[in-house]
């Protein structure tokens, strides 16, 4: 009786024993993706339930849905996003396309267009592109807007954490001018106006378009999966999924001239 209770016993630690190797070899195989959500209403954020929220935050789900790779995704302010990709700590994720950072990335699938716009306070006006100078001007950190903006010296520009800084910054009348992408601009002026908050602002004064791009790391050890992710893209685009995310946070057709109209 004891040899049979030993050897049942003995049957059993090696059988769970198999079952954890076997379990731990399938997890190590199955590789999920380090991928980020620039911190930024509406973009990513926690909502009440610190739940990660947003539009890149679901764009990257939907992806992960159609192409079957593993995605982990977190929140990470933009200024972090460039060091980490730069040194290889995670994969990549969604950002505007810039020249200067060519050499740290592979642009694995182009998402969409974006207008980049400078918005002045109530009162002021842009004609032209050298009437920047002489007002001070907002921006949120670490983003390129157009070449010439960004290595002109002349422009008196400030940089912050995200857009609901920029706007409380006009708000405030302490600066003249914010400057950034359009959707994210009227999103949080908006909101501020929703809030009850009081801001008047003058006409936008278009700087130009920038291009919003699924990239990856150079360093990243994963570029094997970006055929899957691009067909993912394609594939989003063509069910309408993109445009269903965007239309959830900016409301009737994600077009700045739309969202002013709303205000």
């Amino acid at each position: 009786m004891f040899e049979f209770t030993t050897f049942r016993y003995l049957q059993i630690q090696i059988f769970t024993l198999t079952m954890l190797f076997c379990s731990s070899g399938t997890l190590a195989n199955e590789t999920c993706l380090e991928m980020h959500v620039i911190q930024s209403v509406p973009q990513g954020f926690l909502d009440e339930k610190r739940n990660i929220v947003g539009i890149d935050f679901e764009v990257l789900q939907q992806l992960e849905t159609y192409s079957g790779v593993c995605m982990a995704k977190r929140l990470m302010p933009i200024a972090r996003i460039w060091k980490s990709i730069e040194q290889g700590q995670h994969d990549g994720g969604l950002v505007f396309r810039s020249a200067n950072r060519d050499p740290l990335v592979v642009y694995a699938a182009f998402i969409r267009h974006a207008e980049i716009i400078a918005l002045p306070r109530k009162g002021l006006k842009i004609d032209s592109y050298e009437q920047l100078h002489k007002f001070s001007i907002a921006k949120t950190r670490g983003t390129p807007l157009n070449k010439r903006f960004d290595i002109e010296n002349k422009v008196n520009v400030v940089e912050v954490t995200n857009y609901g800084q920029l706007l409380n910054m006009l708000r405030l009348g302490h600066i003249d001018v914010v400057a950034g992408s359009a959707e994210p601009i009227f999103y949080n002026l908006a909101k501020l106006k929703k809030n009850k908050k009081d801001i008047e602002v003058g006409e936008k004064f278009v700087l130009g378009s920038r291009e919003k791009w699924l990239q990856f790391s150079r360093l990243s050890a994963n570029l094997e999966h970006i055929p899957k992710l691009q067909k993912a893209v394609d594939l989003m685009k063509e069910k309408g999924d993109y445009n269903r995310i965007m239309m959830k946070y900016y409301g009737r057709g994600a077009d700045s001239n739309e969202l002013l109209k709303l205000l």
